[in-house]
């Protein structure tokens, strides 16, 4: 899954991997609050931010983008978060 150190730094870093994959299913807050975290959509929304800050990322396509460019997901497990 990583290809280099680097990548895995980062990943070791990201205190919750489900956050990355709920975004990058493309659906909006209150769909993956109500989906994947029962109700709890300021849950995901905190979760989301503090990635953001963490990796000074402008807004979820940002972060997307980024887990993407660094290697950190894995299509297996995404492909089970978007048929969920």
């Amino acid at each position: 899954m990583f290809l280099n150190k680097e990548s895995k730094l980062i990943y070791e870093q990201i205190p919750d991997m489900k956050a990355i994959y709920c975004v990058l299913t493309g659906l909006s807050y209150r769909e993956i609050g109500v989906k994947f975290y029962g109700f709890h959509t300021n849950k995901f929304i905190y979760q989301v931010r503090k990635l953001m800050k963490m990796f000074h990322l402008a807004n979820r396509r940002h972060l997307a983008y980024f887990a993407v460019k660094n290697n950190l997901i894995d299509p297996k497990v995404l492909v089970r978060y978007i048929n969920a």
